[in-house]
């Protein structure tokens, strides 16, 4: 269902509030029901990168690769590329932007053809449209949020920065507006940041989300984005938020997907036996 009362899946660990969902939209006895709107609110500690359990994980990429979906980590990579940024020495925006666009995306266009149509940090540093003027132009948005933070006035104070203007949009309309009964991408719509004192927020926007084969990815992908926000912010990321309007059916097998679930649970328990998955 879609239209039900909106749930809220609070947790400080990944892999716990990935089992959490699918469990609930699987309606399996030992989870919460999620048959409405869902927000996934996932809490960032010290490191500014998301707590894992790495067994939950590795069972997850296991179950992907056997049946030739992407693992997690090549699904939050085409949100942010995290490895590699970290690989160069953690560039600023416009450098890693330009190393993206010239470098990365022709190779995975080149490697994929689910890449033809972009992917979805692409979209926020190369954004195409047209301009006020009716000019054709591409619009780094992610840069945009940098340099509109640090502007600052003809007597150097900083300018007071719109908090409406920390979002990136991935949905292009007349790219994705197609018809097809099936599309892959784009199923991240938005984001967006919010920020108080010295923190950092980034939330996500799925109209629906294949939340066995993704899910993880998204999460995932979502925080190493705000990782790399908060960083060029000069800010800690401290959380994450996922909406997720709709869960599709899995195009795996309902038993393979709910071995795999009871296997995560065992393995949660084994990996904190005071925590129950039901815990928050």
């Amino acid at each position: 269902m879609a239209i039900g009362i909106p749930k809220v899946i609070k947790s400080d660990n990944l892999s716990s509030a990935w089992l959490r969902v699918v469990g609930g939209s699987l309606f399996l006895p030992e989870f919460e029901p999620l048959d409405g709107p869902t927000i996934v609110s996932l809490a960032i500690g010290p490191s500014g990168l998301p707590t894992q359990t790495g067994t939950i994980n590795d069972l997850l990429d296991a179950v992907l690769e056997s049946h030739e979906k992407p693992t997690s980590y090549d699904s939050a990579s085409t949100i942010f590329p995290l490895s590699t940024w970290l690989s160069k020495r953690k560039p600023n925006c416009l450098e890693f932007s330009d190393y993206y666009r010239n470098r990365i995306f022709p190779r995975l266009q080149a490697l994929h053809p689910l890449n033809k149509r972009g992917t979805y940090f692409e979209r926020m540093i190369n954004f195409r449209g047209i301009d006020s003027k009716g000019k054709e132009t591409a619009k780094n948005q992610l840069l945009q949020i940098v340099n509109a933070w640090y502007r600052v006035d003809k007597e150097g104070k900083r300018v007071a920065l719109r908090r409406s203007a920390l979002q990136a949009s991935i949905f292009d309309p007349p790219k994705d507006h197609t018809g097809n009964p099936l599309q892959s991408f784009p199923c991240l719509q938005q984001v967006s940041f919010s920020y108080e004192n010295d923190s950092l927020c980034v939330n996500g926007y799925y109209p629906a989300q294949y939340v066995f084969e993704r899910g993880y990815g998204n999460y995932l992908g979502l925080c190493h984005l705000g990782y790399f926000m908060a960083s060029q912010l000069g800010l800690k990321l401290v959380r994450m938020n996922c909406f997720i309007g709709h869960f599709p059916s899995s195009s795996l097998k309902q038993s393979v997907i709910r071995d795999t679930v009871k296997a995560a649970m065992e393995l949660s328990t084994a990996s904190n036996p005071q925590t129950t998955t039901s815990d928050v």
